[in-house]
């Protein structure tokens, strides 16, 4: 049974036969831990519920009137990438892994009855849990990585232009020093001349 306060997985059941619809069902009710949000009969429908509800896990059947499993597959998957899809079918496994290679999270055999399917997708639904807390983790690690970078970035431009300035400020100052002592001498080597003279009274 899951436990009080326990995320609860969302599943859509489509299967043309009502009892194993039924038969799912009850399963999932005596396992604990699941909602069954909607319910499907073929293909059609299960892309269209698939649209509806979103759901975290759809049990999906292989052999259907009007569109059968695996033509629904690829649709359900493109209005709902989120959601895992488990194909169960009465043939044997080979179907599974042409199930599994089309893009099914798991498959199960109905001749091995069904008692595994709680088990089943609860797996797959921590699965994906899991892959989704990774995939958050990641594009946070990223994003700061990413400040982290602008903000490294932006203080070395910062530096270099600062470095700029002081430079500058430098080379102007060595222009201006080199022009004061430039015209500071003629001055210098006016003052080296003798005095003029200058007649006195006696001169005259």
């Amino acid at each position: 049974m899951s436990v009080a306060g326990e995320a609860r997985l969302r599943v859509v059941l489509v299967d043309d036969a009502a009892d194993l619809r039924t038969l799912m069902r009850q399963q999932l009710l005596v396992a604990g831990g699941f909602d069954v949000v909607a319910e499907g009969a073929d293909g059609q429908e299960a892309v269209a519920l698939a649209a509806t509800f979103r759901p975290d896990l759809m049990v999906l059947d292989l052999a259907m009137p009007v569109m059968d499993g695996l033509q629904a597959l690829p649709q359900v998957r493109q209005v709902s990438p989120a959601s895992a899809v488990v194909m169960v079918s009465g043939f044997d496994d080979t179907v599974g892994q042409v199930a599994l290679d089309a893009g099914a999270a798991g498959f199960l055999t109905k001749a091995d009855g069904l008692a595994a399917l709680p088990d089943l997708l609860r797996r797959i639904g921590e699965e994906r849990e899991g892959a989704t807390a990774a995939g958050l983790e990641a594009r946070a690690t990223g994003a700061a990585d990413t400040e982290s970078a602008a903000t490294e970035g932006a203080a070395a431009e910062g530096a270099a232009a600062e470095g700029a300035d002081t430079e500058g400020a430098a080379a102007e100052g060595t222009v201006v020093g080199a022009a004061a002592t430039e015209v500071g001498a003629p001055t210098t080597e006016a003052s080296r001349l003798p005095p003029a003279s200058t007649p006195t009274a006696s001169s005259r």
